[in-house]
C-alpha cells in the first residue's frame, strides 16, 4: 500500500505477519514506528527518499525473518542488532546503511547487499549463512565472512576487494563470483569436490592455485 495514503491507520492491523510499503518521492514520513507489530514476519519497503529511521520490536524472540530494502536513500537508523530471528536479508540502494551491525544475526541463511557506499561488511556473526550476494558496492575493500562450513555460494563481484582472500575454510562452496575486483592480489580456495564454478576474472590475480578443487568445472 501507499503509506501515504491520507486516512489510513496502519495501527489497526497489529497482529500483520507480512507488510510491503512502497512510497512515492515526496514522502514526507522520515521515521516509521513498527513497534506494535510483534506477528510481523516479513518486511518490504521499496522506493521512500525521505525514510529516514525505523523502528521495530526486536528482543531475541522476535518474530521477523524477512527483511527487504530497496533504495531507501536516507535510511540510516535500521539497528539489524533487533533482529535476531532474522533468516534473509536483501538491502539494495540505501546508501547511507554505512556501518550495518550483524553480530547477533547467526540464524540469517541468505544474505543480500548490492549499490551501497559501505567500504567493509563484517558477517562473522551469520553463522548459518548458506548464500552471499554482495556486489556492485564500488568503495568496499574488505569483507569478513563467518567461520561457517554452510556457505554454497559465495558472489562478491564488482567490489573493491583489496589483497589476499582466504576462502580454503569453505569446503561445501560450489560457486564463486569475484570477477572486478581489480586489487584482489590473491585467492585460497578450498580444498573441495562440491566447488564447480569459480569467476575471477578482471581482478589483480597473477596465478590461481585450483590444485584443491577436484571437480572444478568452469574457470573464467
Amino acid at each position: 500500500f501507499n503509506a501515504d495514503e491520507e486516512g489510513f491507520e496502519l495501527e489497526r492491523f497489529v497482529n500483520l505477519e507480512t507488510l510491503s510499503i512502497y512510497r512515492p518521492s515526496n514522502s514526507v514520513t522520515t521515521t516509521l514506528d513498527l513497534t506494535p507489530f510483534r506477528s510481523l514476519t516479513t518486511l518490504t519497503i521499496k522506493y521512500d527518499y525521505g525514510l529516514k529511521s525505523v523502528k521495530f520490536a526486536g528482543g531475541p524472540n522476535a518474530a521477523l525473518e524477512n527483511v527487504t530494502l530497496w533504495s531507501l536513500q536516507s535510511l540510516e537508523d535500521f539497528d539489524f542488532r533487533d533482529l535476531k530471528g532474522l533468516r534473509d536479508l536483501d538491502v539494495q540502494n540505501c546508501d547511507k546503511l554505512s556501518n550495518p551491525d550483524f553480530s547477533v544475526n547467526e540464524k540469517v541463511t541468505w544474505f543480500k547487499w548490492l549499490s551501497s557506499e559501505v567500504a567493509s561488511l563484517d558477517l562473522r556473526g551469520m553463522k548459518s549463512l548458506e548464500e552471499l550476494y554482495c556486489y556492485y558496492n564500488y568503495n568496499m575493500t574488505q569483507i569478513r565472512l563467518p567461520k561457517t562450513r554452510t556457505l554454497t555460494y559465495i558472489n562478491l563481484k564488482y567490489n573493491n576487494l583489496t589483497g589476499e582472500l582466504d576462502l580454503s575454510y569453505y569446503t561445501s562452496l560450489g560457486t564463486l563470483y569475484l570477477n572486478y575486483n581489480r586489487n584482489l592480489t590473491k585467492i585460497e580456495l578450498p580444498e573441495s569436490e562440491d566447488l564447480t564454478y569459480v569467476y575471477a576474472y578482471s581482478t589483480g590475480l597473477t596465478g590461481l592455485d585450483i590444485s584443491p578443487v577436484r571437480n572444478l568445472a568452469t574457470l573464467n
